[in-house]
């Protein structure tokens, strides 16, 4: 090999050299990104865990007319807290939203509740957004205590046709709703 040719493969195995350096160091950064969002993720998961026991945990309450939602110690499935939030004579709409969380591979919403609303003219539902303004109602894909009327539309409710949790729960149960389809996503 004379030594231009010589000076060519130097050359090719130093740029090689440099590339392969890069990416091994694109490759750590990769996993360490993916690392923090993991423990983000799980510390976001354990705190949505923790219920309402220390405060709010991520839950924005809301309302459009009627009553508040509130931490009530009066009724509850987890140690001695839970949300609640008072019926009205009037059509109002009473919502919890959740902060963002990105959801995990093969993710199933599970939580406990209670209800005693008027079955087919008040309702509750669960629903997923990606952008806080468009919601999907992912309340339908209930595995486990779904939803268990259709409210009416003559009822004024903003569910009116839907359906929902709605009539009496008879105490706390579980419902538990997988979230297939929104895996690797931010939602609410």
């Amino acid at each position: 090999m004379d030594r231009a040719t010589a000076s060519i493969v130097r050359s090719l195995e130093s740029v090689k050299n440099a590339f392969i350096s890069k990416r091994n160091a694109v490759s750590r950064h990769i996993a360490s990104l993916k690392k923090e969002i993991e423990e983000k993720t799980n510390a976001m998961a354990a705190e949505s865990a923790r219920g309402v026991e220390t405060g709010t945990n991520g839950w924005i309450r809301g309302k459009t007319g009627g009553a508040d939602w509130y931490i009530a110690s009066s009724s509850n499935h987890s140690p001695t807290r839970s949300w609640f939030a008072t019926g009205d004579t009037s059509a109002c709409d009473q919502f919890l939203t959740r902060a963002s969380i990105v959801v995990s591979n093969a993710a199933v919403l599970s939580f406990w509740h209670a209800y005693d609303l008027d079955s087919g003219l008040d309702g509750a539902v669960v629903e997923v957004s990606t952008n806080g303004t468009t919601w999907i109602d992912v309340g339908t894909n209930a595995t486990q205590n779904g939803y268990s009327a259709v409210i009416s539309g003559a009822s004024g409710s903003t569910l009116g046709g839907r359906k929902a949790f709605s009539g009496s729960s008879g105490g706390f149960v579980e419902t538990k709703i997988p979230l297939a389809g929104y895996e690797g996503m931010t939602v609410q």
